[in-house]
């Protein structure tokens, strides 16, 4: 016991004199720690969140109710979503551990992020405030949608924890550390890897190809214990690339698409080069490798491995190409910001007066966006509680107004919204104990409340294929719905996804959502707008319990 005091005794003095000696860098610490944990309190549940407190696979959403539930969840999680590590954290703290853990974690691994992203910027052991604040700013302003790839929980663990763990593993492999690694480190390292090559792809495959290229473009020969960690990571990102549903999520996703291999390829190349524009990061971290080879020749730049990484980053996203999904280019732009902050940190490291303004300005510079960001996040927040309120008042079957605020890159928002995500329908049911659980845009649920539902419709001129099932679609004017009456024993309520095919006469099919509502003992079909360029619906309901498609065809008249 006397030695053990000893040895704390001895390592709260060196810590107290590394706190004196670097005030700066933990007061900034401090502070964007205090804010980041804010943010997150005022982040709620989303329904991916939702989505992952159930057992996976469940076609009638039953929820996670212990431990042996979640193992069951965690068997077939790699078939029914993906193999990635991260979700499997999200069940466990969406079912078990609890939003508030969540938190707390959340925030560790920001902190985490901070101090390995400012190591990497200036391959030191010491980190300036200067630097710290460089990468608050880049969060506040350049990082792609952080309500969902820094707060949200599925979102967070996907992309911030990715992001970090991959960081923290090449910190630990490009820079010089002052001790001598024992097998015992070797295999905690290596057990890191795993983790972070199984986090998530968007990570693990740019920083497999840089890792591997950094390596073979260094021409040493490399350490067995860096040898056995790049074949760990390796292992985490093939075991995302194994799982059943990654396939087949990319096959839903399209990548490669229709047409010739030069159409598509410029397709590509256009979906990277406005999203690198849009974010600007990618376009800086560019010219500063071509200014660095063209100054101090191609040695520097391949010597570099983040220059690799964003290289591999560049690949991973040309052949997705995903022009719609911000949360993709997150590590993209991060690797973006590492290239160009290392560049400048050499560039401006000696000119310590400059540095001392630098950080007075960056302080000042993070005000106003920390301060909107709060102010946007507790609106939501405030809105959400009003919502969730009103639905634990509410029946067992209710319908409540939507509640889908306009875009913000804080908020991940809920999709109360039903006619743009009634998908997750049995899934809000599940969770709030409805047994019917709908979100009426304001035109709408001004009608819902009218005794005669149809009122100052119009009836479209369409012939129907069955006409016992659906037979009249009734349009209005101005609205951005058409509602078809039908049976409730016409509805299939057990699928999750609804979707209806339209065609138009000048364009190509469109495969649209739809959702059924209750009014005054009827029941309708909300479905998208019947304008008069349509020419053919297809929608799926049931004859006697078996699925059909009713075909309703344009008549001209």
């Amino acid at each position: 016991m006397p030695k053990n005091a000893y040895l704390c005794i001895k390592m709260w003095s060196k810590l107290k004199y590394w706190i004196a000696d670097n005030r700066g860098y933990c007061l900034t610490m401090l502070v964007a720690v205090a804010v980041f944990g804010a943010f997150n309190v005022l982040t709620t549940l989303k329904p991916d969140d939702l989505h992952f407190a159930m057992i996976a696979g469940s076609d009638d959403k039953v929820p996670i109710a212990g431990w042996h539930d979640l193992w069951t969840s965690w068997s077939t999680i790699s078939v029914s979503d993906n193999g990635r590590l991260a979700n499997y954290i999200t069940q466990f703290f969406s079912a078990m551990a609890g939003k508030s853990w969540f938190n707390v974690a959340n925030v560790v691994v920001f902190a985490l992020f901070l101090h390995f992203t400012g190591l990497c910027i200036t391959s030191r052991q010491r980190v300036p405030a200067v630097v710290a604040l460089l990468t608050c700013v880049m969060v506040l302003l350049v990082i792609p949608y952080p309500g969902e790839t820094m707060l949200w929980m599925c979102g967070s663990l996907n992309y911030l924890w990715s992001a970090t763990l991959s960081v923290i593993v090449i910190a630990v492999v490009t820079l010089p550390w002052p001790w001598r690694c024992g097998w015992l480190q070797v295999a905690a390292f290596c057990l890191l890897a795993l983790v972070a090559g199984w986090m998530q792809e968007s990570a693990s495959y740019p920083v497999s190809f840089g890792w591997l290229a950094w390596m073979l473009a260094r021409r040493r020969r490399p350490r067995a214990g860096e040898l056995a960690a790049l074949a760990c990571y390796v292992l985490g990102a093939v075991l995302i690339t194994c799982s059943p549903a990654a396939w087949q999520r990319l096959a839903d996703a399209g990548v490669g698409g229709d047409g010739s291999i030069a159409a598509t390829i410029l397709r590509h190349c256009r979906v990277i080069v406005l999203r690198s524009v849009r974010y600007g990061m990618p376009v800086l971290a560019l010219l500063v490798i071509v200014a660095t080879w063209l100054k101090k020749g191609g040695k520097t730049v391949v010597a570099d491995c983040w220059n690799w990484i964003w290289v591999g980053n560049v690949i991973l996203l040309f052949i997705l190409a995903d022009p719609h999904k911000q949360r993709l280019y997150f590590f993209y732009v991060l690797t973006s910001y590492l290239v160009v902050a290392r560049w400048l940190y050499v560039l401006l490291a000696e000119r310590h007066s400059l540095m001392r303004w630098a950080t007075v300005a960056l302080a000042i510079a993070t005000v106003w966006p920390a301060g909107a960001a709060f102010k946007a996040l507790a609106g939501y927040k405030r809105g959400y509680d009003h919502v969730e309120a009103l639905i634990a008042a509410s029946p067992a079957s209710c319908v409540l107004r939507s509640y889908d605020p306009p875009y913000n890159r804080w908020i991940a928002t809920n999709h109360f919204d039903s006619a743009s995500f009634f998908d997750y329908n049995t899934l809000f049911c599940r969770y709030y104990g409805k047994s019917s659980l709908v979100f009426l845009r304001p035109a709408l649920y001004e009608r819902y409340h009218r005794a005669d539902f149809l009122a100052g419709g119009t009836l479209a001129p369409f012939a129907s294929s069955c006409p016992q099932l659906a037979s009249r679609i009734y349009v209005f004017r101005g609205q951005d719905y058409s509602i078809l009456p039908v049976d409730s024993a016409c509805i299939d309520t057990r699928y999750e996804s609804r979707h209806m095919e339209l065609d138009r006469q000048l364009a190509q099919p469109n495969s649209l959502t739809y959702f059924w509502l209750k009014q005054r003992g009827r029941f309708y079909m909300i479905i998208p707008p019947v304008e008069a360029d349509v020419t053919r619906l297809e929608i799926p309901l049931l004859d006697g319990g078996r699925p059909v498609k009713v075909v309703m065809t344009r008549q001209n008249r």
